[in-house]
């Protein structure tokens, strides 16, 4: 029988004062983790290698290590090694991973923007700006990445947390040009709501991050509806009103008052309920959610053919969304789970 590799060092969790810090683990596990022999001949040699060489952060190095990232802070301390200040770290950022200049035109910013008033959140990182968003749904991850892949490296990393649930955090650092989506719309910008076009694109963004098409699949009542609900209310007055203006016949309601179901403001609605009007109004968005896509066309299909003959089809997408979002919190959840096992020996 094969014998376990050699112990290469260790360094245990608390450590006298004055004793040389030591760090355990297997040859094996190390050379899975595309460590090189030679950056393994010693706890410094190590740290060195990952810290300095190869400029990882901190927290990189506890996820490639398995233990937290104090536990690697404390490493760096006992061993000598000069910790990088913030103004280090962002530069190596920038020079490790390149960023591109927004040169978005006007119905993108829109969208952007739409987006932005949404789901996602916005703050100065270093000289970038960094977009993040948490989700339980993979239709978001999906659009999250294919917005913003194309100006800077889209990450993520599972979480957990008592709402949400098991999710995933997804985040990008973007070039300071995209200094415009730091401030959360309150409203529709003006010249946004004067612009159809552009209009629409924003309303397309927002309806990616808060709307919903939804069937309802109760026996005898074969109906479709889009819906909009959030606690932006000087968003969705103007929402309302543009469309009203444009002749749709939509209501406009109060859903929820603050206080209730864990809510610190009113929960506004915005709801479309006539076939052919829900027809029109996703025939004018240009939706990117890949979800949210599927099932506009799914509409589509519907208004073309016999609403009640085609109706499985409605129960077939909701199935497989579920299943989707099943199988994206299941792996955040293992993910989770792999990161809090026992380091090696």
């Amino acid at each position: 029988m094969a014998q376990p590799s050699e112990t290469v060092f260790e360094l245990p969790r608390r450590c006298a004062r004055g004793n040389p810090p030591r760090i355990k683990f297997e040859k094996d596990t190390l050379a899975s983790l595309q460590i090189p022999p030679q950056d393994i001949v010693s706890p410094e040699r190590l740290m060195r290698s990952l810290y300095q060489d190869r400029g990882m952060s901190q927290a990189e190095i506890g996820r490639m290590l398995r233990v937290q990232g104090q536990t690697v802070n404390r490493w760096l301390i006992r061993l000598g090694i000069s910790l990088r200040n913030q103004a280090d770290s962002v530069s190596l950022a920038a020079t490790e991973y390149e960023v591109s200049p927004c040169v978005a035109s006007p119905l993108e910013r829109a969208y952007l923007l739409g987006l932005r008033a949404g789901d996602l959140h916005a703050q100065i990182h270093g000289r970038r700006v960094r977009v993040s968003v948490g989700t339980t749904d993979p239709g978001m991850a999906s659009l999250f990445e294919s917005t913003f892949s194309k100006y800077g490296r889209v990450r993520r990393y599972p979480k957990y947390n008592d709402v949400s649930g098991y999710h995933w955090c997804c985040y990008v650092d973007l070039h300071h040009t995209f200094g415009f989506l730091l401030k959360k719309p309150r409203t529709v910008p003006n010249w946004v709501l004067h612009d159809e076009t552009l209009f629409f694109a924003f309303l397309a963004g927002y309806f990616d991050a808060e709307g919903c098409i939804s069937f309802d699949l109760r026996n005898g009542n074969k109906a479709v509806r889009c819906v909009v609900n959030s606690c932006d209310l000087h968003i969705l007055r103007r929402v309302s009103s543009r469309l009203k203006g444009m002749g749709f016949n939509l209501n406009f309601r109060l859903v929820s008052e603050a206080g209730t179901h864990g809510l610190n403001s009113d929960f506004w609605g915005i709801r479309l309920g006539r076939r052919e009007q829900v027809v029109r109004f996703l025939d004018r968005l240009e939706l990117r959610h890949p979800e949210k896509v599927t099932k506009a066309n799914l509409v589509r299909f519907l208004a073309a053919n016999d609403w009640k003959a085609s109706w499985s089809e409605a129960k077939t997408v909701r199935v497989a969304i579920k299943q989707e979002v099943f199988r994206f919190r299941g792996e955040a959840e293992q993910q989770l789970a792999e990161k809090s096992l026992p380091r090696p020996n």
